[in-house]
């Protein structure tokens, strides 16, 4: 799993979901799928670049009992779907059933600039006692077959600017709202920061944005948003050039 993150920020987040499937051996005979009550699961990771900051059961029903505990270096999860065994679920297909979320511990990317790699590895030493990973099939436990997971955090690098100033000069004012109508239908010169132009912070860059600069500085409309009136990298802006900060 490739995780982009704000290198100037030099923090990372991402969610990962926890799938469980059955694999299908009815041709030699057994029973498939088969209609599991439970699982208990846990899943550790390491601890010095990350840390877990919440589990969320992502069951298609609510179980009778699920409860999760997270640790400095993983997580683990018990399911109950029903005290009384109404409640059964096939895995013939792949399902969901939790996703955890996770986020970079505090200066473990700092200087970083290259990909970090890490793995989410299933773990039955975690808790007290230790949570074992099974799933629970006629009133027993099962040991399945784990995939461990690999997380490459990769640093993005966006360039700073300041929303609206599309000519890349020393700020905002009439003569960026002109430069926009010039370049956008008269066949004026381009600039290299979509992003500047873009000063409604719709994602387009239209007549709407000149619009919005030519109001703001001449009939007291809104303000280009953010990052407005300080310059600032926004995570895949396109915007090629320095310059758009003055």
């Amino acid at each position: 799993m490739a995780v982009n993150y704000d290198g100037n920020a030099e923090e990372a987040s991402f969610s990962a979901g926890i799938e469980i499937s059955e694999v299908d051996l009815s041709a030699s005979g057994t029973v498939f799928p088969n209609d599991t009550q439970g699982f208990s699961m846990g899943l550790g990771h390491d601890n010095s670049l990350l840390e877990c900051t919440n589990t969320e059961v992502t069951l298609p029903f609510d179980a009778d009992f699920a409860e999760g505990q997270i640790y400095s270096g993983g997580w683990t999860l018990g399911v109950v779907y029903s005290f009384s065994g109404g409640q059964t679920l096939a895995f013939d297909g792949a399902i969901e059933v939790v996703v955890a979320d996770y986020s970079s511990v505090a200066g473990a990317l700092s200087g970083a600039t290259g990909p970090t790699t890490t793995d989410l590895t299933w773990d039955n030493t975690l808790g007290s006692p230790p949570v074992e990973g099974v799933v629970v099939v006629n009133g027993g436990s099962l040991t399945p077959t784990f995939d461990d997971g690999t997380i490459t955090l990769q640093a993005v690098f966006d360039t700073p600017f300041m929303r609206g100033n599309c000519n890349g000069n020393s700020g905002v004012d009439i003569s960026d709202g002109i430069w926009m109508l010039q370049e956008l239908y008269l066949g004026g010169p381009s600039g290299t920061c979509a992003a500047a132009c873009d000063a409604n912070g719709d994602g387009t860059y239209s007549l709407t944005d000149a619009m919005h600069v030519i109001y703001w500085r001449l009939l007291d409309g809104p303000a280009p948003t953010a990052p407005f009136p300080e310059c600032d990298a926004v995570v895949g802006a396109d915007c090629d050039a320095a310059s758009y900060c003055p």
